[in-house]
């Protein structure tokens, strides 16, 4: 690859030409490109997934773990359910506004 300072005459553009025909090579090469990128990363995902929860690598599964409650464990709203506190930010409960509703359902 070269780079170049120059943009070539009418500059660069994702659209297909006009003229440009449909040929059954070019949707083929779509499929393999959206093929590869698509089900090959699920696919990798999924094989993540089986290994963490199979516990052969308890290292790697353990860590994965820790990693994922850590979130859980620092929640705001957690801390304050342990302390027996409410934050200062808390909604009302949604139901005293259900008098309100109910008239226009009838």
């Amino acid at each position: 690859m070269k780079e170049t300072e120059e943009l070539p005459p009418g500059g660069l553009d994702l659209y297909i030409a006009e003229e440009d025909e449909f040929s059954p090579d070019k949707l083929r090469s779509t499929i393999e490109r959206f093929y590869m990128t698509v089900f090959i990363g699920l696919a990798g995902f999924v094989k993540h997934i089986a290994r963490l929860r199979s516990w052969n690598e308890r290292t790697r599964t353990t860590w994965f773990c820790c990693v994922h409650l850590v979130p859980h464990l620092t929640n705001i709203a957690g801390i304050f359910r342990r302390m027996g506190t409410r934050p200062a930010h808390a909604n009302p409960p949604s139901d005293h506004n259900c008098p309100h509703y109910l008239p226009a359902f009838s």
